[in-house]
């Protein structure tokens, strides 16, 4: 469905397998080698004072900024207007919260940057696997259907949600002004290798070869895939060109490259 309403990026490369150091990427739209995060460790090595985040570029512009995540250490905070983190376990339901959220943003006059985390997936590795299994139990790496099956239920469930945030914003913003941005932060394993249970270990396709998807059908073309290799530091400086904003002079340069040359077919 979000094929058919806007493009498919097939090949999209994130630079972690995990969620800390990936979304620290995207949001600077730099690696961790240059924006300080290149380890699950280094979360309070993020160069606040050499980058320049997506949520500082358009508070700078006049946007009201929000995000909404499950730990303080996952995202840049830099440059939101509010912050909200729930822990899981005061999470009482994710589909709600975010469309509050959304409402929030609705509900102002400013337009606005809205990061929503659908950390439900994550929840479920972590209780189903990741505590239940050692590093080498055989219950867990000889049962790769078992396995794939499992991660089929939490892959519909996200689906279920998405489909359902997708209708709330149509029908808060019917002349289609928002600007959609679907991805996942890093992929995972299910269990084809022994000593990863899910990711964060490893480096295969499994966790670093995502997908993203952008809809704006005011602007971009619906039921278009991009087959050539992008990356998650992509798409900060696609969101700058889509809204005409420049980079912020004066920071570490970004080393992605927005992609609406791609989708114009100019390159």
């Amino acid at each position: 469905k979000l094929a058919q309403n806007g493009i498919l990026f097939s090949q999209t490369i994130t630079y972690a397998p995990y969620t800390l150091a990936s979304c620290h990427a995207t949001f600077t739209g730099m690696y961790g080698r240059q924006n300080g995060v290149d380890a699950y460790t280094k979360s309070d090595r993020f160069d606040k004072k050499g980058c320049y985040s997506v949520a500082q570029s358009l508070k700078d512009a006049g946007y009201h900024t929000r995000a909404y995540t499950f730990s303080s250490i996952l995202i840049p905070h830099s440059g939101f207007d509010k912050v909200n983190i729930i822990p899981e376990d005061e999470e009482t339901g994710i589909l709600d919260s975010h469309i509050s959220e959304l409402n929030e943003c609705y509900g102002q006059d400013k337009p606005f940057l809205s990061y929503l985390h659908y950390g439900e997936i994550h929840h479920d590795v972590v209780r189903e696997v990741i505590k239940k299994f050692d590093m080498y139990d055989k219950r867990y790496f000889e049962n790769l259907k078992e396995n794939r099956e499992r991660y089929r239920r939490y892959a519909q469930m996200a689906g279920d949600y998405l489909d359902k945030l997708v209708d709330h914003i149509k029908a808060k913003d019917p002349d289609d002004n928002t600007i959609i941005v679907v991805l996942t932060d890093h992929g995972s394993s299910n269990g084809e290798r022994p000593g990863e249970k899910a990711y964060g270990t490893f480096t295969y396709d499994y966790s670093i070869k995502i997908w993203q998807y952008w809809l704006w059908p005011k602007v971009l073309p619906s039921g278009m895939e991009v087959e050539w290799q992008v990356r998650t530091i992509d798409i900060l400086p696609t969101i700058l060109d889509l809204l005409q904003l420049p980079p912020k002079h004066g920071k570490r340069p970004i080393i992605g490259q927005s992609l609406l040359p791609m989708i114009r077919h100019e390159e």
